[in-house]
């Protein structure tokens, strides 16, 4: 087998619709435009990852993988790329696989090619993760490009890893002829509206599923103390997490997996915390406004995932005959996750995001920091005069919570202690006293957050046994779980109290560091 440059174009299938008949959709539309489609058949794939130690193949800009389609073992090597528009161009080589001799294969140009990246001296390949693919394969022609070939392929994929991850994908590869055949093709799927497109391959996003990356690419929190300038940790801190943005944000705009939504609106939390306190010594930028804007977005998704994930708790509380209500419950709340991801894909793809960008390079221009006294300033000082009253602030709020307070004052407290424990990140004072308030504010925020998903819960719970026309032994279905919400809130509520004074005792010791 010799190297092949690939191209081709993929489409994730939204979560909550049905492969097989968005597939029939396409399928169609592809006919009324002229499109001969014949099947080529089905096929099981499994596919396993590899890389040494040290991600030396990774940082050549190459992934290897044993393939197993049906019996038969391919070795290949595909260079790492994300898509443009859904189109990806990559590199690939392939040769047959002798067993399963990854680390040694027999002569061929997979060999060639690995002995070229990374010599003879390369060591043992490890087992990344497992993909298990279920590949349904169509042959696409048409009359106005006689001699070209696409290949259509409904992937239904499995990646097992740490987190299992399962998602539904339509590629279009050409197998031979012209690209604008492809761009031809493109021009009618990209209408269809239960797909979205690609921004990563599947090795991506293996990777995001085993919670795992090369070691260079893990990000250094900047450490500071009480000399060090404000400008300077606040410069630091914020192109790391520019670096961030960009690396969830194509797993955010495909949003498979929940914690790709998550992990970006983390981003944005700390980015909104540290404007706060590194706004007087940067340039005077407007960047908040299109960064709350961001994880507004983030944030309607993220609230339907954290409730989906509920579901299956309400299964095991409930007898087995009321477990169709969670079936159409759940279609309801998968109707409601796509639309707010079509709100994040518009953002994402708008240029408000791009605006955002721009501005954000502009923050951290060298070249436009202020002069004077801000430039000088100091973490210690910078410390009592920015993080110290958000501390005081958390503890004055916190004191006036009484059991007759409503969910939205919690709430409204978990965001003030989120931004102190992002803020205290940044301050130069002995690290027993960060340990202990961020690990105290961590259980604090951990038991608000609870107690405000439940209060969400309960109020989506409600609101749908109310809009919609429910069977009377629904209604009552739905009436139980609203409750049980409801009590898991008030058991919450009542631990908020002995986290609430543990956190006040080693808050006090903090405010007399800060001085």
């Amino acid at each position: 087998m010799q190297a092949v440059q690939e191209l081709e174009a993929k489409f994730l299938i939204a979560a909550g619709k049905r492969p097989q008949r968005v597939l029939r959709r396409v399928i169609q539309e592809l006919s009324w435009a002229g499109y001969r489609i014949r099947p080529k058949g089905k096929v099981q794939v499994q596919d396993r990852y590899l890389d040494t130690k040290n991600w030396c193949l990774h940082r050549t800009g190459w992934t290897y993988r044993l393939r197993d389609a049906d019996g038969k073992k391919t070795l290949t090597l595909k260079q790492l790329g994300s898509g443009r528009g859904a189109l990806f161009e990559r590199r690939e080589i392939e040769q047959p696989a002798q067993k399963t001799q990854v680390n040694h294969p027999s002569p061929g140009p997979v060999a060639a090619q690995l002995d070229e990246l990374l010599g003879s001296h390369r060591g043992t390949f490890n087992e990344l993760f497992v993909l298990n693919n279920r590949r349904t394969r169509y042959l696409l022609t048409h009359p106005d490009y006689p001699g070209d070939i696409i290949e259509l392929s409904l992937d239904r994929v499995c990646i097992e890893a740490e987190h299992t991850l399962r998602f539904a994908e339509l590629e279009f590869e050409l197998q031979q002829g012209s690209s604008k055949f492809l761009v031809h093709l493109l021009s009618i799927v990209r209408e269809q509206p239960s797909l979205v497109m690609a921004r990563l391959g599947k090795f991506q996003r293996g990777l995001f599923a085993a919670a795992c990356a090369p070691q260079e690419r893990r990000q250094i929190k900047p450490v500071a103390n009480a000399d060090s300038r404000w400008l300077d940790v606040g410069r630091r801190f914020l192109t790391i997490q520019l670096e961030l943005l960009k690396a969830y944000e194509p797993f955010a705009f495909e949003a498979i997996h929940p914690e790709s939504v998550h992990d970006l609106r983390v981003v944005t939390r700390r980015i909104r915390a540290a404007l706060d306190i590194f706004t007087p010594v940067l340039p005077k930028v407007n960047l908040g406004k299109d960064m709350q804007g961001l994880s507004r977005v983030l944030g309607r998704v993220r609230d339907i995932d954290v409730h989906l994930d509920r579901l299956e708790g309400y299964r095991q509380k409930l007898p087995y005959d009321r477990h169709n209500a969670l079936g159409a419950y759940r279609r309801h709340l998968q109707d409601r996750r796509w639309k707010a991801h079509r709100q994040l894909i518009e953002f994402l793809e708008s240029s408000k995001y791009t605006k955002l960008l721009t501005d954000y390079d502009i923050l951290l221009d060298q070249n436009r920091s202020p002069s004077g006294r801000q430039r000088l300033l100091r973490v210690g000082d910078a410390g009592r005069a920015f993080v110290k009253p958000q501390l005081k602030k958390v503890l004055k709020d916190g004191a006036s919570i009484t059991q007759e307070s409503p969910p939205q004052a919690l709430h409204d407290l978990r965001i003030e202690v989120k931004r102190l424990r992002y803020q205290i990140e940044h301050l130069g004072v002995p690290k027993r006293f960060i340990k202990r308030v961020g690990k105290s504010l961590i259980k604090l925020q951990v038991t608000l957050g609870r107690h405000q998903d439940a209060w969400v819960a309960r109020d989506q719970l409600d609101s749908y046994r109310n809009k919609s026309e429910l069977h009377p032994a629904e209604s009552k279905t739905f009436k139980k779980l609203a409750r049980l919400e409801r009590d898991t809130a008030a058991r919450l509520r009542n631990r908020f109290d002995k986290h609430w004074q543990a956190f006040e005792a080693n808050a006090k010791r903090l405010k007399k560091a800060l001085g």
